[in-house]
């Protein structure tokens, strides 16, 4: 995998630093200790995967996303909060990813490494279902009593499932590459080359900051996907010979083939790597949520009894 920026994990660090040096408002916790919540989020959805990718050779993870690319991305979840120190949340998540070599235009080839003259692109939906657990480290640092700062950092990691079927636009229409076996998968003359999953796991893990209200809270919300595949874009290794499409596909599916496993300005991609296998690919996002307490301990749905909202100084 490409190296992650520590950036996100410095910010969570900055915000919790700040709540030590400088006044904070305070609401009063629940006695119990579950806390259930439910909602909603909407955001953005971008990805890193061999197509398009920065101007030069890139170097760090942040630089290799083309944000211009981001997709909308929506999902519900559901949660239930330990003592405000851990948590465990089930979401399911919608979005979409796309890449494209096009991106690059007038970016000398030294300096795109030929990227832009590749040409290739892609776009897909993401379907994901994921089991992740919460911390928030702050709580534990220093003893809140039964106030709590209503601004909370915290790290989240955990397990995902997601679907996806990468797809590139020909005459007007948009053709799944899967099928087409662009770079051999499932061919004879290629057993290590074995046709991919479209519904696969990967490792979803991040953080964010959340603001706490009564009755519900907002947070802001970072979240990468480790995957196990090279083929969320459908390019991990070199070119075929393009005569194998006619002798393992059908006709259309082979004409269909011979068209978009090579889209290069140059002859045959002589000169032009099609994908680079060492790295797997990823998504991620960022996302505004939305949370209703719905109850805590055996109060379950809104509890009346919560006491009201202070304020406090260090």
């Amino acid at each position: 995998m490409r190296d992650k920026s520590p950036g996100l994990f410095l910010l969570l660090l900055v915000t919790i630093a700040f709540h030590f040096i400088s006044p904070a408002q305070y609401y009063t916790s629940d006695s119990k200790d579950y806390q259930f919540e439910a909602g909603i989020s909407l955001g953005g959805m971008a990805c890193i995967t061999d197509l398009g990718g920065p101007r030069g050779k890139g170097g760090y993870y942040l630089n290799e996303i083309n944000w211009q690319n981001t997709q909308p991305a929506a999902g519900i979840f559901a949660q239930v909060l330990y003592k405000n120190i851990v948590g465990v949340k089930l979401e399911v998540t919608i979005g979409g990813v796309n890449a494209y070599d096009s991106i690059l235009k007038g970016i000398a080839t030294q300096k795109a490494i030929g990227r832009y003259e590749r040409n290739l692109s892609f776009k897909s939906g993401i379907k994901e279902v994921s089991l992740m657990a919460e911390f928030y480290p702050q709580i534990l640092i220093r003893n809140y009593e039964n106030y709590l700062p209503r601004l909370m950092p915290y790290i989240t990691a955990g397990f995902g499932i997601f679907s996806f079927n990468p797809k590139a636009p020909l005459n007007g229409e948009w053709v799944p590459l899967q099928p087409l076996s662009t770079e051999g998968q499932g061919f004879a003359e290629y057993p290590d080359r074995k046709v991919y999953s479209l519904t696969q796991t990967n490792v979803p893990f991040g953080g964010g900051v959340r603001y706490e209200f009564k009755r519900f809270n907002l947070r802001m919300e970072f979240i990468n996907r480790a995957l196990f595949t090279d083929y969320l874009d459908d390019v991990s290794k070199d070119y075929i010979d393009p005569d194998l499409f006619d002798k393992h596909l059908e006709k259309s599916q082979a004409a269909k083939a011979r068209v978009l496993y090579n889209r290069s300005f140059t002859a045959t991609g002589s000169t032009i790597k099609r994908g680079n296998v060492k790295n797997n690919d990823s998504y991620l996002s960022v996302n505004v949520k939305l949370s209703v307490k719905l109850g805590s301990g055996d109060s379950f749905l809104f509890n009346r009894n919560r006491s009201g909202i202070g304020c406090k100084t260090w």
